[in-house]
C-alpha cells in the first residue's frame, strides 16, 4: 500500500523578527478535495482580510493494484493488457492513517485540520478519535459544512440510560423534531436499533429497549429512549469502518502487536482500566494483572492466539463474542467522549443554513487565525533563542541552588529587595561564609538596565521559575492531604493556602490565578466549602504574568512587542515612580511634628535594607516606635467587644480574620496578634481578600474590619494619624513597588545567568573535548548507538585496543536502559511493599500473649522474622546472588517452621490464622518462600525486576560520563531520552551527560536542549579531544 499525498506549498522562510503579514500561513490539512470544502472561497476571502497567505494539503492514501483487461472491452476473448489501478482508502477506516493524519495536522505550526462534515449516518467520520493528542497541543480544528442541526447532535451527550433526552438536542427544537421524524419510521426505526443490537455493555434494561425496537415489538417506545438510540447508532454507524478494520488486522495479524495496542489504547482512551477488566474478565487469565489499556490488550491478544490453537468448549467465548464486546464498549466510551472534543472545535457552518448565520462562522474563523496568528509571533520571538537559552529556563531553579548569591554592590533599597522579596520568590539562598558565593551586580557587569541575554529568554526563565515554586510550595502545603486540610481549615483553607503559599512568598499571583492554578493541577476541584468565592472583577497583580506561564507552559513573561528599547524604558519609568515615592516620603511635613513623622521612621526602616514590607523583619523594626503602641490600642479597641464571638469561632484557639485590601496597609504593620478571650489568649492571623471595602465582606470579618476603620478615623489626636498616614504610605508603597520588583527581577536573572556561566566556563572540566582524556574509559557509557560514534576521539588508546577483543565502552539501548528503569521503579515499589507487610506481620506476631512469646518456637520464629526484615531494609544493590540465595534458604527455613508448627494454637499456625484472616490477599507474606525461593510461582516477576534493578544500579555506580547516541531525530526516541534523564539525575547525580548531536535536526536539538545542557552537545567528528596535563 503506498501513500500519495499533494507537496505542499513552501511557505516563505522564517526568521527571528516579529513576521509581518505577508509571512503568516495557514495551510488546512483535510480528508476531503479543497473543491469539495463547502464555503471555501468565503473562507480564502476571509484569511485573506486577516493577512494570510492559505495553502491547502489533501491528505490521500491509494492503494495501487495490476490487473488483466481485454483491449477492446467488447471482445473479451481478445488481446488483453495489464492495467496498474490506483484505489483511494478511507483514511477514517484506519486507525493507522488517522494517526499520520493527526502528525501531518500537527507537524508545523501554521497547519490546520479542517474536518467536513455533511450528515452524521452513512460516511465513515472517526477524527475525533485524534482530536485529543491535537487539542492538547493547542491545535485549533476547523469543521465545515455542517447546519445548526448537525451541530447540535454532535454535542448531545447520549443518556446510557436512555432515560432523559440529551440537552443540545432538547434545547433545538429544529433538530429534536427531525430525529422524532425518524423514529416514526417504522422499517428505519427497525434498521437504526439492528445495527446495535449485537453490541455489549449496553445495561440490561436498554440492550432489551434496543432489541424490541429491532425485532418491531409493539412497544411503545419514549422520546428520550427514541432520541439516544438514533444518536448511538448514529455515531456507530461514523466507526464501524474503522472498527470492522480494527478487528480485521487483529484477527489476520496484519499489523505488529505493540502498534494494535496503541490502536486498542486510543478506541478505549478514558475508559478505566479495573471497569474493562471486569467486563472482558472472561477472556483473560485470572491470576494475572491488568493496570493498562495496553497490558489488557495483550491479555486479549494472548486469548485469541490461544482460541486458534484450542477452540473453547464455551460456544459464548468466541472472536466474535469479543469483537461484539471491543466494538460496544468502544461506541459507548466515544458517544461520551466526542461531544466534548466536538465542543472544543471552530465551526464554519454551511453558507445555506439559515440558521447559522454566516457572520458567526466567519467570526469562528477569525479566532482560529488569530490563534495561529499568536503562535507564529510567539514563535517568530523565541526564534532567536540560542540552544542554551532554552535550557537556562528549564534549569535556572537548580543552578539558583548551587551558590549563596551575594549583592554588595547593588543600592541598599535594591540589596533589601533582592536579598528579602526576591529570595522568597524565587526560593534562592544568599551568601554564607563557607559555602560557593556568586557575586552580582558587580561593576564588571552592565549598569542598569542593559541587558546580556535575549528578552524572551530572561522571561522565560522568570515564568518557569514561578510554576516551579508554585509546583514546589503547593506540594508542601498539601502533603498532609487535601481531606484533612479540609478538616482542619473548613471554609478558612484556600485563604490559608493563598496566604502559605502564594502571598507569604510575595509571589505575583492574584488569587483568582492560584484558585484557578489548584484547578488546572488537579489539587482542588471545587471550592465548595473551602472558602472561595470568585470575584470577576479581579485583575492579576501582574498583567505579565498570564495564567498560562503559571501552568508551566514555557512562555516568556514579557509581551512580544517588547524589546530591549521598550525595556528600558518600562525600567526607567517604574523605577522613577519607585523613587519617586521615596522622594515624596523625603519631602512629606507631618502637622503631628517632625518627631512623629511616620514618613520618617519608614525612611529609616528602609535605609537599613528591610524594603519588604510583608516581612517580620520590617514589623520588628518599627516595634519600638509609637506606631507599634497606637497600633495596639486600636486593636484594643476594635476587638473589646468581639471577644466573645471571636473566641467560639476560633479553632484550637486560632482565628484567622480577613482584611479588605483598603487595610493593606493595616495588615503589613499586623498580620499576627494575641487577644485575651473569656477564657483563655486567642492567636489571631490577619489575610487580605480580594474585597475592595469592609462592607464587602461578612460576618465577623465585616465586624471587625468596620470596627478598625472606625477606630482609626475617628480621632485626631497626632499620634493616631501618624498611624493612619503610615497605613496609607504603606499602601501606595506596595503599588509603587510592585512593577519596579518586576524590572528587577528581570534584571537578575540576567546577571545571574552571565555570573553563572561565566564561572562555569572557568572551571569546567567536563566539556566534550574532555571526555576522551579526562574521564578513565570504566567510567564512560553510551545509551543508544554507538556505529556512528568515532570512538577514537572518545576513549584512550588502550580502550581502542580493547576494541578488537570486546566492546571499549559500556553501551545499551535506549529501550533497554528504559527496561531496566521501569524494572527498577516496580522492584523498589515491590520492595517497600514487602517491608510494609512484613512490619505488619511482625508488629501481629508481637501482640501475642507472654506465655506464647515464651515458648521456644515463638522465639525461633520471631528471630527469623526479624532476621528476614533486616534483609529486606538493605538497599538494592547489596541484592547479589549469593544474598538472593541465602533470602531463599531464609524463606525455606521460614516454610519449615510453618509446615512443622504442631497445634492449631501454636505460635506459627496462629500467625498464619490471624494474618489471613486480616490479609487474604497476601498469604504471600506469610509464606515468603513463594517468592524467595526457587519454588516461586513461575509467574512472579519480582526477583527477576529485582536482580535488573541492582545490575542495573551497579553498571551505573562508577559511571560519570554518560553519552546519548541517536539513530537520527525519531520522536520515540527524543521521548525515551526525556524519560532517562530523572532517572540519571536520581540514581548518579555526579555524572555529566553529553549528546552525539551529528544526526539530529534542528527542532530534535531544541527539543533536547531543554533537558540536556547544549555545552555538551559533540559532533563525534569534529571533536578535538584536550589531552589532560601531565603531573610532575
Amino acid at each position: 500500500m503506498s501513500e500519495s499525498t499533494p507537496k505542499p506549498t513552501e511557505s516563505p522562510s522564517k526568521n527571528g523578527d516579529a513576521p509581518k503579514s505577508k509571512d503568516l500561513w495557514i495551510r488546512f490539512v483535510s480528508l476531503t478535495d479543497r473543491r469539495l470544502v463547502s464555503g471555501m472561497d468565503l473562507i480564502q476571502k476571509v484569511l485573506d482580510a486577516q493577512g494570510f497567505n492559505v495553502d491547502f494539503q489533501e491528505y490521500k492514501v491509494t492503494t495501487k493494484r495490476e490487473i488483466t483487461r481485454p483491449i477492446n472491452p467488447k471482445n473479451k476473448n481478445g488481446p488483453s493488457e495489464k492495467v496498474l489501478l490506483e484505489e483511494k482508502v478511507s483514511v477514517s477506516a484506519h486507525i493507522k492513517y488517522l494517526r499520520q493524519l493527526q502528525w501531518r495536522a500537527a507537524k508545523d505550526p501554521e497547519n490546520l485540520l479542517l474536518v467536513q462534515i455533511e450528515r452524521l449516518k452513512g460516511e465513515p467520520v472517526s477524527v475525533p478519535l485524534i482530536f485529543g493528542s491535537l487539542l492538547a497541543e493547542q491545535r485549533p480544528i476547523l469543521v465545515t459544512g455542517l447546519t445548526k442541526t448537525v451541530h447540535s447532535q454532535l454535542l448531545a451527550k447520549p443518556d446510557p440510560s436512555f432515560a432523559t433526552i440529551p440537552e443540545p438536542v432538547a434545547s433545538d427544537p429544529v433538530a429534536l423534531e427531525e430525529i422524532l421524524s425518524r423514529s416514526k419510521r417504522k422499517k428505519g426505526m427497525q434498521s437504526t436499533a439492528r445495527e446495535i443490537m449485537d453490541l455489549q455493555g449496553f445495561k440490561p434494561e436498554v440492550a432489551q429497549i434496543i432489541v424490541n425496537v429491532a425485532t418491531a415489538k409493539p412497544v411503545p417506545l419514549s422520546d428520550a429512549e427514541a432520541v439516544n438510540l438514533i444518536l448511538i447508532s448514529d455515531l456507530f454507524s461514523r466507526y464501524q469502518p474503522l472498527l470492522v478494520q480494527f478487528f480485521q488486522d487483529l484477527s489476520q495479524k496484519s499489523q505488529p502487536p505493540q502498534a494494535l495496542a496503541k490502536q486498542f489504547s486510543l478506541l478505549l482512551e478514558g475508559v478505566p482500566v479495573a471497569g474493562l477488566v471486569k467486563k472482558f474478565s472472561p477472556y483473560l487469565e485470572v491470576e494475572k494483572s491488568y493496570k493498562t489499556l495496553e497490558a489488557l490488550f495483550g491479555g486479549l491478544y494472548a486469548w485469541l492466539q490461544a482460541i486458534k490453537d484450542k477452540p473453547s468448549k464455551d460456544s459464548k467465548l468466541s472472536p466474535t463474542s469479543l469483537f461484539s464486546w471491543i466494538k460496544g464498549l468502544s461506541v459507548l466510551a466515544r458517544c461520551q467522549q466526542d461531544p466534548d472534543l466536538w465542543s472544543q472545535c471552530q465551526f464554519f457552518f454551511a453558507l445555506d443554513d439559515e440558521r447559522s448565520p454566516n457572520a458567526q462562522s466567519v467570526e469562528a474563523l477569525v479566532q482560529v487565525a488569530q490563534k495561529i496568528k499568536n503562535e507564529a509571533l510567539k514563535a517568530a520571538a523565541t526564534g532567536n533563542q540560542s540552544l542554551q537559552d532554552l535550557y537556562d529556563a528549564g534549569n535556572a531553579d537548580r543552578y539558583l541552588q548551587e551558590f549563596g548569591l551575594h549583592f554588595a554592590q547593588a543600592s541598599p533599597e535594591d540589596r533589601g529587595f533582592l536579598e528579602q522579596v526576591l529570595s522568597r520568590q524565587f526560593g534562592y539562598h544568599l551568601a554564607v561564609a563557607g559555602n560557593p558565593i556568586l557575586q552580582l551586580f558587580t561593576a564588571a557587569q552592565p549598569a542598569f538596565p542593559e541587558l546580556q541575554h535575549p528578552l524572551p529568554s530572561l522571561g522565560a526563565v522568570y515564568g518557569h521559575l514561578l510554576f516551579r515554586r508554585l509546583e514546589a510550595l503547593t506540594q508542601t502545603f498539601f502533603s498532609p492531604g487535601l481531606e484533612s486540610l479540609t478538616q482542619r481549615f473548613g471554609d478558612e483553607f484556600f485563604d490559608i493556602c493563598y496566604f502559605k503559599c502564594v502571598f507569604e512568598q510575595a509571589l505575583p499571583v492574584s488569587r483568582k490565578q492560584f484558585a484557578g492554578w489548584l484547578r488546572h493541577q488537579g489539587l482542588v476541584t471545587d471550592f465548595g466549602a473551602l472558602g472561595y468565592q470568585e470575584d470577576l472583577e479581579e485583575k492579576p497583580l501582574d498583567e505579565w504574568i498570564t495564567d498560562e506561564v503559571l501552568r508551566g507552559s514555557g512562555d516568556s513573561i514579557v509581551a512580544k512587542e517588547i524589546g530591549p528599547d521598550e525595556f528600558k524604558q518600562g525600567f526607567l519609568k517604574a523605577e522613577q515612580n519607585y523613587r519617586g515615592f521615596l522622594a515624596k516620603l523625603q519631602s512629606y511635613q507631618f502637622k503631628g511634628g517632625e518627631e512623629l513623622n511616620p514618613a520618617k521612621i519608614l525612611l529609616q526602616t528602609f535605609g537599613q535594607g528591610l524594603t519588604d514590607i510583608s516581612s517580620p523583619l520590617f514589623r520588628k523594626a518599627l516595634k519600638g516606635t509609637y506606631l507599634a503602641e497606637e497600633l495596639e490600642e486600636v486593636i484594643e479597641n476594635s476587638t473589646t467587644e468581639l471577644r466573645e464571638e471571636m473566641e467560639q469561632a476560633a479553632k484550637a484557639r486560632k482565628l484567622v480574620l480577613v482584611l479588605p485590601e483598603s487595610l493593606c496597609g493595616f495588615f503589613y504593620l499586623a498580620q499576627r496578634f494575641n487577644l485575651r478571650g473569656p477564657t483563655g489568649t486567642i492567636k489571631v492571623h490577619l489575610l487580605i481578600g480580594s474585597q475592595k471595602k469592609s462592607g464587602h465582606l461578612s460576618g465577623l470579618n465585616k465586624t471587625f474590619a468596620a470596627n478598625l476603620t472606625k477606630y482609626l478615623q475617628e480621632s485626631t489626636d497626632p499620634y493616631r494619624q501618624g498611624l493612619v498616614q503610615c497605613i496609607s504610605m504603606l499602601n501606595e508603597y506596595q503599588k509603587s513597588s510592585q512593577e519596579y520588583l518586576r524590572y528587577l527581577g528581570i534584571l537578575f536573572f540576567d546577571r545571574f545567568l552571565s555570573s553563572y556561566h561565566e564561572l562555569q566556563t572557568k572551571k569546567s572540566t567536563q566539556s566534550p573535548e574532555h571526555i576522551k582524556f579526562w574521564f578513565p574509559d570504566g567510567r564512560k557509557m553510551v545509551l543508544g548507538h554507538t556505529k556512528q560514534l568515532a570512538l577514537g576521539k572518545l576513549i584512550t588508546p588502550g580502550g581502542e585496543r580493547a576494541a578488537k577483543d570486546g566492546q571499549p565502552i559500556a553501551n545499551q539501548s535506549l529501550a533497554q536502559f528504559l527496561q531496566g528503569i521501569y524494572y527498577y521503579h516496580a522492584a523498589q515499589k515491590g520492595l517497600n511493599n514487602w517491608r510494609k507487610k512484613v512490619g505488619q506481620l511482625r508488629k501481629l506476631f508481637g501482640r501475642f500473649s507472654q506465655t506464647m512469646r515464651e515458648s521456644e518456637e515463638y522465639i525461633q520464629y520471631d528471630k527469623l522474622l526479624a532476621n528476614f526484615a533486616e534483609r529486606l531494609s538493605k538497599p538494592i544493590p547489596e541484592f547479589t546472588d549469593r544474598y538472593l540465595t541465602d533470602l531463599g534458604d531464609l524463606t525455606s527455613a521460614m516454610k519449615t517452621k510453618l509446615e512443622s508448627s504442631e497445634g492449631v494454637d501454636s505460635p506459627v499456625t496462629r500467625l498464619y490464622k490471624e494474618w489471613m484472616a486480616r490479609n487474604p490477599q497476601d498469604e504471600v507474606i506469610i509464606k515468603p518462600y513463594k517468592a524467595f525461593s526457587h519454588e516461586r510461582h513461575k509467574g512472579d516477576n519480582f526477583l527477576m525486576e529485582l536482580a535488573s534493578a541492582r545490575d542495573l544500579l551497579g553498571q551505573l555506580a562508577n559511571k560519570r560520563c554518560l553519552i546519548f547516541a541517536l539513530d537520527g531525530g525519531k520522536k520515540n526516541q527524543l521521548d525515551q531520552v526525556v524519560e532517562i534523564l530523572p532517572f540519571l539525575r536520581q540514581v548518579c547525580p555526579e555524572a555529566a551527560w553529553y549528546l552525539e548531536d551529528s544526526n539530529l535536526d534542528p527542532e530534535a536539538k531544541r527539543h533536547l536542549a531543554k533537558h540536556i545542557n547544549p555545552a555538551h552537545f559533540f559532533a563525534g567528528t569534529k571533536l578535538e579531544p584536550k589531552p589532560k596535563p601531565q603531573q610532575g
